[in-house]
């Protein structure tokens, strides 16, 4: 029988968050399993979606910040409930501010708001 190894890490390269795994089957391979590029597609895909159903009447363009996108995974450690709660506080910020749309300084503002 065989036996399998994964070893999590995460660190910030570039402003830019790069999680993955090792996965190590002894004799048959040793690859990462997530690479940054498509983890990072697809977590800025989903923001995009998410950003898609917020009520709000200009687009926030989360997705081509990397301060806002960097910020958000800090701030929720990429819970997908936390994001939703995250990004829903941030909309009415953005509401309630006159602004509608999240900005960088907004978002910043909630996420300290919560701490």
């Amino acid at each position: 029988m065989s036996t399998v190894n994964v070893k999590p890490f995460g660190r910030m390269i570039a402003g830019e968050i790069w999680l993955g795994s090792t996965l190590t089957v002894p004799g048959v391979c040793s690859r990462p399993l997530v690479r940054r590029s498509l983890w990072c597609e697809a977590f800025r895909g989903f923001l995009a979606g998410f950003e898609r159903q917020l009520p709000l009447r200009q687009a926030s363009r989360i997705t081509t910040s990397r301060a806002m996108v960097s910020a958000i995974m800090s701030a929720t450690g990429g819970i997908t409930g936390h994001i939703s709660k995250l990004l829903s506080r941030a909309a009415e910020a953005a509401i309630c501010a006159k602004k509608e749309c999240i900005t960088p300084e907004l978002l910043q503002s909630v996420i300290n708001a919560r701490i």
